[in-house]
């Protein structure tokens, strides 16, 4: 069930999508990559290489596209932070769009 999985940098609604979601596979409200670190349940900033999978390749850059066979999509991906907050408010978006 892909119901409630949100994209990693804009929140928006990614259900649509076939899963598992695949390396070229885009976000069609921020066009941010999907296929990411930062989407997936494994990312961890705590850990060694910030992953849980010890025997993953390292990522230079967790929010592009990668080949990782680990990837799994997890559901909570999106932090909102502040500065989108406001832009969203001034701009009177919900993350409900």
């Amino acid at each position: 069930m892909t119901d409630n999985y949100v994209c990693w940098k804009c929140g928006a609604g990614i259900s649509h999508l076939p899963f598992p979601l695949g390396r070229m596979s885009k976000c069609e409200s921020c066009k941010a990559d999907l296929h990411v670190c930062k989407l997936c349940k494994f990312y961890d900033k705590t850990r060694s290489n910030q992953c849980q999978e010890p025997v993953a390749d390292p990522v230079a850059d967790k929010q592009r596209s990668n080949f990782c066979g680990y990837f799994e999509a997890k559901i909570d991906a999106f932090q909102q932070s502040q500065p989108l907050c406001n832009w969203r408010k001034i701009h009177g978006i919900s993350l409900t769009d």
